[in-house]
């Protein structure tokens, strides 16, 4: 890093060392990297529910959670937004969690104080209540059938 980068302080937390990690593979390949052994854990204990509920959107998704000491906890109430490709949980203002559905990505950043349980509760419920995503493919054929019939 060099002087200039010292200085500035790394707001977004990009930085972030996210030395733990862990992969499953059953019908949905996951792989976590976070800086929380909470969070790995809970993770861990929670892959088959995961991957049963990610495995309608494909394999080889991507999770960083990263526990963010100086994140405010205010607020265990749930906050979701759905813009069909990219779905975001906030709990409170100090929880904020994007699902990427086309990149298979998922990023969050938590504070400390919020169950990891919880946390991971709601990322479940999410990809359950979610509709699959169409292909541009799928699309496509579909608006072609529309326009011949």
């Amino acid at each position: 890093m060099n002087t200039m980068a010292a200085m500035v302080p790394d707001l977004l937390r990009r930085f972030a060392s996210t030395q733990y990690h862990s992969r499953f593979s059953n019908d949905a390949v996951v792989t976590l990297a976070t800086n929380n052994k909470h969070l790995l854990a809970e993770f861990e204990a929670r892959s088959e529910q995961i991957g049963e509920a990610f495995r309608t959107f494909g394999a080889g998704w991507v999770w960083r959670l990263v526990q963010d000491e100086d994140a405010p906890y205010d607020s265990d109430e749930p906050t979701i937004l759905d813009a069909g490709s990219i779905t975001m949980l906030f709990l409170g203002t100090g929880t904020m969690v994007a699902v990427d559905w086309i990149r298979r990505e998922v990023l969050g950043f938590a504070a400390t104080d919020v169950s990891s349980g919880r946390l991971f509760q709601l990322i479940i419920g999410i990809a359950k209540e979610h509709e699959p995503f169409p292909s541009i493919q799928a699309a496509g054929q579909s608006l072609l059938k529309r326009s011949i019939v």
